[in-house]
């Protein structure tokens, strides 16, 4: 799991940003991340650790993205999860998208897999 977040981290830089991750809503953009971050955990999972190195730019940025909205959200007072890790989240929230979804705001998004209290 560490090498995963390690060979993410590498991926993502923050100096190339693709304009069709900046045009999105923070929501759509979460729900888009936390499906390639499942995508991804699991073609590692399968094929080895080279796979990690083979994904886009903005494919990487977009689940580094949702990694760190989940994990802060489970640490949070604010959120009730019910106990759920972040890949529980994550798999949740991929399976929710939906094409007309393009305005969903952050906060709205959460709602849909946590209690907001």
């Amino acid at each position: 799991m560490r090498t995963f977040l390690f060979f993410l981290c590498f991926a993502i830089s923050p100096y190339v940003i693709s304009d069709d991750i900046e045009n999105i809503s923070d929501g759509e953009r979460l729900i888009k991340g936390c499906s390639e971050l499942i995508g991804m955990y699991n073609k590692i999972g399968e094929e080895g650790m080279l796979t990690s190195i083979s994904y886009a730019q903005k494919d990487t940025l977009l689940a580094g993205y949702c990694l760190g909205v989940l994990k802060a959200i489970t640490q949070s007072k604010d959120y009730n999860c019910r106990g759920r890790g972040w890949y529980r989240l994550a798999e949740d929230l991929a399976n929710e998208w939906r094409p007309d979804m393009k305005s969903l705001g952050l906060r709205s998004a959460l709602g849909k897999v946590c209690y907001v209290r």
